[in-house]
């Protein structure tokens, strides 16, 4: 689980993110939310999702 996640208590939060990640597949846009994380610093937590995700 993603520091961020303990940190703010919200497994519910991760799970949701990882069956988004799930259902939408190839279909979902990387090139958009990798910018927003990287200016967010959260690149490690997105790449960690998505490695979750199957992707």
């Amino acid at each position: 689980m993603s520091a961020v996640v303990q940190q703010s208590g919200s497994e519910r939060q991760w799970e949701e993110v990882l069956g988004i990640i799930k259902v939408q597949g190839d279909r979902l846009d990387r090139v958009h939310p990798r910018r927003w994380a990287d200016l967010r610093g959260l690149r490690t937590e997105l790449e960690r999702a998505l490695g979750e995700g199957g992707l």
